[in-house]
């Protein structure tokens, strides 16, 4: 599991989404137990739950692959949604507050770039458990690129400084060339001239 994802999205829900009593990783603490309890905490919550990652192998140890973020958000509803148009305003909203929560816990996820190792997140999935008498459980699932260099083999490696460079004296060539000029004749007669090599470097 990447540490840095999961703190970095609590924060952001914990400074976007007001109405959110409680956020933890997903460890099936809205599921009843053998007694039919469930686990205590304050409700609207929001469980982070990272799915299956399915890496391929880049170079030296670096791994990279599509991954997947499930989000847990639980409400306790006791009120009635029947006839929702008949209601007062006041009992559309606490029938609604369920449905506010679930799209601003979507709208500050969507795009999201939880870390410098993930892509922005993207929701593929939403669906609803009705598995429960007086809680409302929406869950989301986003997909990412993930990107792990832990293992990454080059790790650590320091390019070492050049600790000494030779210079070479110069290498003078006396080369034949000719450099046409004009004798007391008026004809073109060829001398020679110097050519001069580059210096050598070598680097030690």
């Amino acid at each position: 599991m990447n540490t840095l994802a999961w703190q970095s999205i609590d924060k952001q829900l914990h400074d976007n989404v007001a109405a959110i009593q409680h956020i933890d990783l997903y460890n099936r603490q809205y599921i009843p137990n053998g007694n039919g309890d469930i686990a205590t905490f304050n409700r609207p919550a929001v469980f982070i739950e990272f799915g299956t990652t399915t890496w391929n192998d880049l170079v030296n140890g670096v791994q990279s692959g599509p991954g997947l973020l499930r989000i847990h958000v639980v409400i306790e509803c006791y009120a009635d949604s029947y006839n929702l148009s008949t209601r007062t305003e006041t009992e559309q909203d606490a029938i609604l507050a369920y449905y506010d929560v679930c799209n601003n816990v979507h709208t500050t996820l969507q795009g999201f770039t939880a870390c410098n190792t993930l892509s922005p997140l993207e929701r593929i999935n939403r669906t609803t458990d009705h598995d429960f008498d007086n809680l409302i459980v929406e869950i989301m699932e986003y997909t990412f690129i993930d990107y792990d260099n832990s293992a990454d083999e080059d790790a650590g490696t320091v390019l070492q400084p050049i600790n000494h460079v030779e210079i070479q004296p110069n290498v003078v060539d006396e080369v034949e060339e000719p450099e046409w000029e004009l004798n007391k004749k008026g004809e073109a007669s060829a001398s020679p001239f110097l050519f001069t090599a580059a210096p050598a470097v070598s680097f030690q």
